[in-house]
């Protein structure tokens, strides 16, 4: 994977639909999220054509308070990592744990709430909230929980109507970090998709 990884969608699509693309434009994958689902599920594929299905993320739980997405590999049907996003604490900051296992390997953070206090309240002024994408522009820092160091950075990019999010490395990372720091962002991406 060569990064940054720029990850887009269509703001006013029916059923929300990312691509996932590397530095050289190359795909990487197309994530499809089915509406009118009791339990969030989404479709990770290898190309828009759906041709080879590669994960597929699913949350645990209903109500989406604090829920926790499995993400796992549809192959092999094992699991690749689970991200939980806290709710409470996602009022004022985005706040996420990504596991391996039980074990919590990286947290993704808010690298400034202002941001998200901005985005809310512009959002409610009529016609200004619409351009709310232009100029409020969140980032995400991806802490590795064993080291403390911010090992990838998410970036929403500005724009009208798309949006579009860039995931790029910090520190040196391995194709197996890689992979899971990409399927997390996608989960962030998934969650944080209609601010700014």
């Amino acid at each position: 994977m060569k990064f940054p990884i720029k990850m887009g969608f269509k703001l006013w699509a029916f059923v929300p639909q990312i691509y996932v693309a590397d530095v050289d434009n190359y795909d990487l994958m197309y994530v499809y999220q089915q509406y009118f689902r009791i339990k969030e599920k989404v479709d990770v594929y290898a190309d828009k054509d759906k041709t080879k299905k590669l994960y597929q993320i699913n949350a645990d739980r209903i109500i989406d308070f604090s829920p926790l997405f499995v993400v796992i590999n549809a192959e092999t049907g094992e699991t690749v990592c689970s991200v939980k996003r806290y709710g409470i604490k996602s009022l004022w900051q985005s706040n996420y744990e990504v596991y391996d296992g039980e074990t919590v390997i990286y947290k993704i953070l808010e690298a400034n709430p202002w941001t998200r206090l901005g985005d809310n309240l512009i959002k409610e002024i009529p016609i200004l909230g619409a351009f709310s994408g232009l100029f409020l522009n969140p980032s995400y820092d991806i802490v590795e929980v064993s080291s403390g160091k911010v090992v990838a950075r998410i970036t929403k990019k500005p724009s009208f109507i798309e949006r579009f999010f860039h995931l790029e490395k910090v520190e040196e990372i391995n194709e197996k970090q890689s992979q899971k720091i990409v399927l997390s962002a996608l989960v962030l991406v998934l969650r944080e998709r209609m601010r700014g």
